[in-house]
Formats: C-alpha cells, structure tokens, sequence
C-alpha cells in the first residue's frame, strides 16, 4: 500500500489497554513489517486492565530538537478501584514496563521499547477517589509508535 492511501479500516478505535511487568521488547527483523518501527514481544506477560473503549484515550506528538525529532506518547484509561485490594494494584501500575493497545481493527499498538532496545522504562501518575483510578502513562521515544509483531 503506498505510503499515505487511506486504508479499508480508516476509523479505528482503542478497545483495550493490557500492560506488563516484565516485557522485553525486541525490533522488528521481518521485511513485511515496519522495520525497527513495530516490535515483537520477546518475553513477559500482559495483563487486560479491564478498561473498554470511551475511556482510553491515546495521542502521539513529535518534538524537533537540533539533533532528531523525538516522539511523547500519551495513554490514559480508567479502572474501577472499588476493591479490597486497591492500593496494591495501584502501587503495581507505577512498575509498568510497556502497554499494548488493542484496537478495534484487531491490530495492537506497543508503547514501551523507547529506542532500539528499552533503556527508561514510562512514566506513570494515578489520580484516584474511592471508585476510580485514571491512570496516565507517557513514553518519550526516538521513533513513532509501532504495532506487535503477532
């Protein structure tokens, strides 16, 4: 497909947010993908916070600096923390290691892999009352976001 042709699932909506703990994620080495740009998940497991669509929202913006053109990605979602075990999950969220966004059109987003290999880890901020917890995590990245090498 040439580069900016629209595509047949131009309206695509985040339908999920799963995070991880321990992920490592690894560059993408297959020609038919975007090469350096999507990732594949090497090791580690992640987790569905639960959050659906309507409370996810996910925004990239470039930054120019003298010496390259760095990339700030945004994820913020929602939880339902009414449970007993409340301020563990939410002391677990600040360990979050990378995010895959699941959409609507069946692909997966990666949020996490900041350079060739992950060398920060996001930042993570809660804002929480006594039922909901959102949740903000920001990324600071050489290149734009890819999707999971399924």
């Amino acid at each position: 497909m040439p580069l900016f042709e629209r595509p047949d699932d131009s309206k695509v909506t985040v339908c999920g947010v799963n995070i991880s703990f321990d992920a490592v994620l690894l560059p993408n080495q297959l020609p038919t993908w975007q090469l350096f740009y999507d990732s594949k998940i090497d090791s580690g497991n992640f987790i569905d916070t639960n959050s659906r669509n309507g409370g996810i929202s996910f925004v990239e913006e470039s930054q120019k600096s003298t010496a390259v053109t760095s990339y700030r990605q945004k994820i913020t979602f929602r939880l339902l923390v009414s449970n007993p075990d409340k301020s563990i999950a939410i002391d677990l969220l600040h360990k979050t290691r990378a995010v895959k966004l699941i959409l609507s059109n069946g692909k997966e987003l990666i949020i996490g892999r900041n350079d060739f290999y992950q060398n920060t880890t996001p930042s993570v901020k809660t804002k929480n009352d006594h039922n909901i917890c959102e949740v903000e995590i920001e990324t600071q990245s050489i290149f734009s976001t890819g999707f999971n090498q399924l």
